[in-house]
């Protein structure tokens, strides 16, 4: 795999920002891509997208990149994998922003690693928690995170299956359900796959109560729970076994 990582950011960004994106490219070979008019061919390619929100909450350089890519076609991105680093000036919006940049970044064919974002808030707030177990500034942990994002980017890979195992987990009646229906209909059109069905109705599904750190991470260790059930006795095991869960949930109207 080529050791070049695409890193797609604003012209001007924050000090704080450019040491994430550096951090995150360490191991890499950076290229930045800073004009959205005059993108490369992205596809096969690994991207790491450096947003900079303002105070309204929005990263216009990274948002015309995202669109100039829809300009170019719905396979704009295959094959490709992206992480992002976001830094905002308060609270809000960092996550929101990812969800939205993800999303359109799938539509074009592009797939992210498990946990593909580092956020950065206001005075790096939401670090304090690493910070109970780690003896670290709180600019040292947002580095590291960065750094780890870096390596799992490097570590990504798509995963092909001969005969994919999919739970379709939902929690209306097979009869009379149009979302069911639905998903009856897409499953018809994917083949040479397993499926599972899981109706995990009303009631079935308990609230946690809330045991202990060292009770929870007990039975979490044997995959299981103190209050065992539905979840415990076949979802878990079903989601387990698979290789795609599906969530077939319905819209209701208030």
């Amino acid at each position: 795999m080529s050791k070049d990582l695409y890193v797609i950011k604003p012209k001007k960004v924050s000090i704080l920002l450019e040491n994430m994106i550096k951090a995150a490219a360490e191991s890499w070979n950076p290229i930045y891509l800073e004009d959205s008019s005059s993108l490369p061919d992205l596809r096969n390619k690994r991207i790491l997208l450096a947003v900079e929100l303002n105070e309204a909450g929005y990263c216009l350089p990274v948002l015309q990149a995202i669109s100039a890519l829809h300009d170019i076609g719905k396979d704009a991105l295959k094959g490709a994998a992206a992480a992002l680093v976001i830094h905002s000036p308060n609270e809000l919006n960092t996550k929101s922003t990812a969800a939205d940049v993800i999303f359109h970044m799938n539509q074009l064919g592009c797939s992210f690693p498990g946990h593909p974002l580092v956020e950065a808030i206001e005075g790096l707030r939401n670090f304090r928690t690493w910070q109970k177990t780690l003896n670290l500034t709180l600019e040292e942990i947002c580095m590291e995170q960065c750094k780890a994002l870096g390596l799992r980017l490097k570590d990504h890979n798509r995963y092909c299956f001969e005969t994919p195992k999919i739970t379709a987990l939902h929690s209306s009646s097979s009869t009379v359900s149009n979302t069911v229906a639905l998903w009856d209909m897409v499953a018809e059109n994917l083949q040479s796959c397993e499926f599972q069905y899981l109706n995990v109705e009303n009631g079935q599904v308990r609230d946690c109560n809330g045991c202990s750190f060292k009770t929870c991470i007990h039975y979490s260790k044997q995959s299981s729970c103190f209050y065992g059930g539905v979840m415990v006795e076949e979802v878990y095991p079903a989601i387990e076994a698979s290789n795609a869960i599906v969530w077939i949930c319905q819209n209701q109207l208030s």
